[in-house]
């Protein structure tokens, strides 16, 4: 009896994942139509990402999304319907998880945080009180969880500058002004049509 050779398999596998990922975008092309599109917010660990993406769901009234929602699942079904659940409410920005790389790029603005190393754990240092050797050791080990996840789930390199629409570097600007420059983005991206029913949405709520 022949022994499976682990290269096919992996190939194969890597196969199914991309066919997977393709199949959810063409089924949200089908049926996105009417819905507020949706903000993703990749990130460097310690760049502040997802203080970037809080600001952006506050001034839109958009739903915040982070990976703790999702816990540590990696199915891509169970990815595609919980951020389906919350852009069918209205808008959301999306923290993580890849899902830029799972979104159909006609219903989502696709934006990548980063920041240089050395301020990443001056900042860390800073936050959490921890030594430098911690934050330093704590940045390696989260920046390598979040590429190997998406490498694993999506296959595809997190660092892919053709997976976003947007690349911000928190080195030389402000969370407020990073925030700025996406909400502008996104309504340069979508037109003014999707931010006035944002805007008749949040009068609405009011």
């Amino acid at each position: 009896m022949e022994r499976p050779v682990r290269g096919e398999n992996r190939i194969d596998d890597v196969q199914v994942r991309r066919w997977l990922v393709d199949r959810e975008r063409q089924r949200q092309r089908t049926a996105s139509h009417g819905r507020v599109p949706v903000i993703t917010v990749s990130r460097e660990y310690g760049a502040r990402g997802a203080a970037v993406g809080r600001i952006v769901a506050k001034r839109l009234s958009f739903q915040f999304w982070d990976r703790e929602l999702a816990g540590e699942q990696q199915d891509i079904a169970t990815l595609a319907a919980a951020a389906d659940e919350l852009a069918a409410r209205g808008g959301a920005v999306l923290i993580g998880r890849g899902l830029g790389f799972l979104l159909d790029a006609s219903r989502a603005l696709r934006v990548r945080i980063v920041c240089p190393l050395e301020q990443r754990v001056a900042g860390l240092v800073e936050r959490e009180g921890i030594c430098e050797d911690t934050a330093r050791a704590t940045i390696a080990y989260a920046d390598r969880a979040r590429r190997e996840f998406v490498q694993e789930v999506y296959c595809c390199d997190i660092d892919d500058v053709s997976g976003y629409d947007l690349w911000i570097s928190t080195a030389t600007i402000s969370l407020e002004a990073a925030a700025a420059v996406i909400i502008a983005a996104y309504r340069y991206r979508f037109g003014e049509q999707v931010m006035s029913a944002i805007g008749h949405a949040q009068g609405g709520a009011g």
